[in-house]
């Protein structure tokens, strides 16, 4: 399959899947510098499967901006990184790094100063 294009999906390899969309809402900002897009879902573990693992959301050429589960939004505050010598430290930042295969779950990115490599490194 070349790159950038759509990989197809025959009716007898569907799957139900894990997780439903219940609501969806699209908030759709245009400007002339920008789009900004907020995407809103509820999503429902599907009944089929109640033992459902990990929801994956997938998407391209996207910059993410926050995330929020039940309402709390994913923050640098969220995170303690300590290091070997017990100092707990906080993160500047945190970004959700995107998923680049299939099946990948997704990596938090967390940045800041975490100790050193050598003397005092992250544990």
């Amino acid at each position: 399959m070349k790159q950038g294009q759509a990989k197809v999906v025959h009716l007898k390899e569907y799957q139900v899947p894990n997780y439903l969309a219940e609501t969806v809402h699209l908030n759709v900002d245009l400007n002339d510098a920008e789009t900004i897009v907020t995407s809103t879902v509820k999503y429902q573990r599907h009944s089929e499967h109640p033992q459902a693992g990990t929801l994956q959301l997938n998407g391209e050429a996207q910059e993410l901006m926050s995330v929020s589960i039940d309402g709390n939004t994913l923050s640098e505050s969220d995170f303690e990184v300590v290091d070997s010598l017990g100092n707990i430290n906080i993160p500047m930042c945190a970004f959700l790094a995107p998923a680049n295969e299939n099946g990948e779950n997704r990596t938090v990115l967390l940045i800041g100063e975490f100790g050193t490599a050598v003397t005092n490194p992250p544990v």
